[in-house]
């Protein structure tokens, strides 16, 4: 597990309404999506999951949302993406907000940029050595189709959390993690989101509507119709 330590310069505990509108500034599209796998421990929140993934410094997606990560509306600076916790103590909070800062094409693309970018966060996120890592490792450079081939990557540390998780098909997550496609083809991007901010504790609560799958704001108002879904606690 993981006290949320190891957050990015931009994490801040004393954001405000107008933080986040700056968060969100030219915007268009904020999803929304329900963010499991958080406990509330000691009234500090604990990751037991590698997505999204704030190890290392660097805020990224390249384990969960799948789906999600196909869709053409994925674009640089201009989708903001929320993980709201699960309920914890009856209510639903705000894990994170962010805004899609660069797109790869796969986990070796990022892997790689990290790798010429900020070896730290790269070295941090490896599934080798960390089990809550959400970059897998190859020994050798991919290109084209073998960059999503788990048999050109590492496997992930023995208790790495999706190594512990299995698919319907009884396979471990992280397969998923590389492989997934959709029936027509598409491929999930992978993500560096930045600016963003990462609560360590319940700082807003989200008051809207959410559902399995989460809640999507669109249009010129989208930042208005996601800040009259947040409260502060009293």
């Amino acid at each position: 597990m993981s006290k949320i330590k190891q957050n990015p310069p931009s994490a801040n505990m004393n954001v405000n309404y107008e933080d986040l509108k700056d968060i969100l500034q030219g915007v268009d599209t904020i999803y929304v999506y329900p963010h499991h796998g958080i406990n509330l421990v000691k009234g500090e929140f604990e990751q037991t999951r590698s997505g999204p993934n704030w190890e290392g410094g660097v805020v990224t997606m390249t384990t969960c949302k799948h789906l999600l990560r196909t869709y053409s509306t994925i674009k640089e600076k201009k989708v903001a993406i929320c993980g709201v916790t699960n309920k914890l103590e009856g209510e639903n909070f705000l894990m994170y907000v962010g805004v899609i800062d660069k797109t790869f094409e796969s986990n070796y693309d990022l892997g790689e940029y990290l790798e010429f970018n900020n070896p730290d966060a790269g070295r941090i996120k490896s599934a080798t050595n960390n089990r809550l890592g959400d970059l897998f490792d190859s020994e050798r450079e991919l290109q084209g189709e073998d960059r999503f081939d788990s048999f050109s990557f590492i496997e992930p540390c023995f208790d790495h959390c999706r190594s512990e998780e299995n698919d319907s098909k009884g396979n471990p997550k992280w397969l998923k993690d590389i492989e997934y496609s959709t029936r027509n083809g598409s491929r999930p991007k992978c993500l560096i989101i930045e600016p963003v901010t990462v609560h360590t504790k319940p700082v807003f609560t989200w008051n809207g509507k959410l559902g399995r799958s989460g809640v999507v704001f669109r249009g010129t108002d989208s930042i208005e119709q996601f800040i009259n879904n947040v409260d502060l606690p009293l």
